[in-house]
């Protein structure tokens, strides 16, 4: 594709080996790092670090799904996109969702990104990916959306 030729689009260049080689290894922490460098390079917010609520609708399908898919092939299913958004849709109230992926402590205090994630297959299903910067109520549902949308 030209764009991806002139390098005008940011998600042209993602590269997923390192991706892939840390899912194949059960290097979930790693995984985690990668997915946000990925997602932010497709987002184009690797300078900002964080996302916004465009940053979602800005990222091609192909990418998402290819994400998804990577993380629930080598969980078994456990972490996704896809399984988070299935646990949101039965219940769409941020601390109940929130409290279900295991990002609130048993405090009722929100677990710090991303040292406070679980790295651990035991955690609760769709603990992982985590997510960085996302503003509650009102990036949710524009991301869910998004997952749905691009059929996760």
């Amino acid at each position: 594709e030209f764009r991806c030729f002139l390098r005008l689009d940011p998600q042209c260049a993602l590269n997923y080996v390192e991706l892939e080689a840390a899912l194949k290894d059960k290097d979930w922490k790693k995984a985690e790092e990668e997915t946000q460098q990925l997602l932010l390079q497709a987002a184009d917010r690797r300078a900002e670090g964080i996302f916004n609520l465009e940053s979602w609708k800005k990222i091609d399908c192909k990418n998402l799904k290819k994400i998804n898919d990577g993380w629930k092939q080598a969980s078994e299913g456990r972490f996704s996109f896809q399984i988070q958004r299935r646990i949101w849709e039965n219940n769409q109230n941020l601390d109940e969702f929130a409290k279900s992926m295991g990002w609130i402590d048993e405090n009722g205090n929100w677990r710090s990104y991303p040292k406070g994630l679980d790295y651990d297959k035991t955690a609760p299903g769709g603990h992982l990916p985590g997510w960085t910067g996302f503003n509650g109520n009102e990036a949710l549902p524009t991301a869910f959306t998004r997952f749905k949308d691009c059929g996760l």
